[in-house]
């Protein structure tokens, strides 16, 4: 019996070949399917007709196939399939590339439902170039909302619907909704299994509106009570107190004046450093601001504060490229107060490494700034 548990291979379709493929996007479970929501969604439901349509436009088309679909090779390793259908307003040349296939696919007389991008050419020819396609009939209970997913080589966009839709038949028995009903009807939310099948098969905008609000919630509630489980974890204790936090030196090498925000930003964080009240936990800031807006001088005053009271800082950026140039703008402001600076990334050469290293264990590095 399938779980949400199990894995890829089992699903019908799935070998190893494509569980490898899926496997790229961190999908290797039922569960992760679930979990791998749709970046965007194609409105096939909204139906135009050919004498409304512009160059450029993604529409959705219902058409009767008017003339047999001829295959033709158009250069070595390229088949173009062509044919034109028409609606009750005008004509439109249908192409497809490289699936020869479809010539049987597609009847004369038949009627189909397509989603693709309007091309308007020479002569006013208009052409709908590889569109999606669906059978049409007055009974035919096709979707009005597809979901796009993101992807990767070796899948399909037809196969990531079909394996998604496996899976919400199986979380529809084996899916249990932890959020508690009381929290749940507070807060007007749809059940988890509502949202799961409605943001991928949604019946209307009003039901995808539901499970996406669902699943925000969901989202930002147990990052709340992950929040909430560290704040009352025993953190470690605070071991110093800096007895120095003057920064009126530093401010004259920087070049530009402090705004009111930078200014109370580091007020903030000398405070933290200088309480010297032992039993309150460490300094655990976040500083908050666009690019451009004088975080980095932030960090640099805390830097200096640390230099300052003879204890050693570090800066750490994600990227090389980052922390480099944290170290060019940092080096000469630094090297003028008399602090020792140092740059340490994973493509210092070996024997630089071992020297800053030795600098940092002996005290003859202030500050090092270096990548995560």
């Amino acid at each position: 019996m399938l779980t949400l548990g199990s894995a890829l291979t089992e699903l019908k379709g799935i070998g190893k070949s494509r569980a490898l493929s899926f496997e790229k996007l961190g999908i290797r479970t039922v569960r992760d399917l679930l979990y791998h929501f749709p970046r965007a969604y194609q409105n096939r439901g909204d139906v135009a007709c050919i004498s409304e349509v512009s160059h450029g436009d993604t529409v959705s088309l219902i058409l009767t196939v008017a003339t047999v679909p001829k295959n033709a090779m158009i250069k070595r390793g390229m088949t173009l399939t062509k044919f034109r259908a028409f609606d009750d307003t005008d004509s439109i040349e249908l192409v497809f590339y490289n699936q020869p296939y479809l010539r049987d696919y597609f009847v004369v007389g038949e009627q189909y439902r397509f989603y693709g991008k309007i091309i308007r050419g020479k002569r006013n020819v208009v052409t709908l170039s590889s569109p999606t396609y669906e059978k049409y009939s007055e009974t035919a209970e096709l979707k009005d909302l597809v979901a796009v997913y993101p992807m990767t080589e070796g899948l399909t966009g037809k196969l990531m619907r079909d394996s998604v839709s496996e899976a919400l038949k199986i979380a529809a028995s084996e899916l249990s909704d932890p959020m508690p009903d009381s929290i749940r009807r507070k807060r007007r939310l749809a059940t988890l299994s509502y949202a799961f099948k409605n943001v991928h098969e949604p019946a209307d905008m009003d039901a995808l509106r539901a499970a996406g609000r669902r699943l925000s919630y969901d989202e930002m509630f147990y990052y709340a009570l992950c929040a909430c489980a560290f704040s009352k974890k025993q953190r470690a204790p605070r071991l110093f107190s800096m007895k120095d936090t003057s920064i009126e030196k530093f401010l004259e090498y920087i070049p530009f004046t402090l705004t009111d925000a930078q200014a109370r930003c580091i007020d903030e964080i000398r405070a933290d450093l200088s309480n010297p009240d032992m039993t309150a936990p460490p300094m655990s800031r976040i500083v908050v601001g666009d690019v451009g807006s004088g975080k980095t001088v932030c960090a640099a005053a805390a830097l200096y504060i640390c230099a300052r009271n003879n204890m050693q800082a570090a800066m750490m950026a994600p990227t090389e490229i980052l922390a480099t140039q944290h170290f060019k703008d940092l080096f000469p402001i630094f090297s003028a107060l008399g602090i020792r600076i140092e740059l340490l990334t994973g493509s210092t050469k070996k024997s630089e490494k071992d020297r800053i290293k030795r600098a940092l264990s002996d005290g003859s590095c202030d500050v090092v700034i270096g990548t995560h």
